[in-house]
């Protein structure tokens, strides 16, 4: 009896993560509106992009690479998503290489530098635009992640060594 109920509440507890499904969905509907909108911008600035000088071009071309890299981030939660749901559909086949357990170290580690790549283009575009300076939330937000990223680091590091030293 208790194998049996023990094997229903993991199928059940497995099965939750369908739960999620939809949030995916929506991601993924999100990168169509991030194409949209890097689209819609690059086209709306191409006209006026030659009568530009260098210092007016960069804030617009900083705007477009910032759209890119939220992509990027939404992209790289949807593939870490999937990989939670493809050796859950096939439990009598093996994972493929790529796939299986994520990496949430990994994942941890690359969402932090796209969250310290955006927020330095955020504020690098907003100064030469002449909208922020160094003393804005955006740059503390910026020192802020790139310490705890530091702080990541050195714990990830210590943890390596330790276990080396096992």
């Amino acid at each position: 009896m208790s194998g049996e109920f023990e094997k229903s509440a993991q199928h059940g507890i497995s099965a939750t993560r369908w739960l999620l499904a939809p949030m995916y969905l929506g991601l993924g509907l999100m990168l169509v509106i991030l194409l949209i909108q890097f689209v819609r911008d690059f086209l709306r600035g191409l006209p006026g992009w030659f009568q530009m000088t260098a210092p007016e071009l960069i804030p617009a071309i900083l705007g477009l690479a910032i759209v890119l890299l939220a992509a990027h981030g939404v992209l790289m939660i949807l593939h870490t998503g999937y990989q939670v749901f493809i050796p859950g559909l096939r439990p009598e086949t093996e994972p493929a290489e790529g796939q299986g357990s994520p990496d949430f170290t990994t994942l941890r580690n690359r969402l932090l530098a796209l969250a310290i790549s955006l927020s330095l283009l955020m504020l690098l575009r907003d100064m030469l635009s002449g909208s922020a300076s160094w003393s804005t939330p955006g740059a503390t937000l910026l020192a802020i992640l790139t310490a705890t990223a530091l702080v990541l680091a050195v714990a990830d590091w210590f943890r390596a060594l330790s276990r080396r030293h096992l």
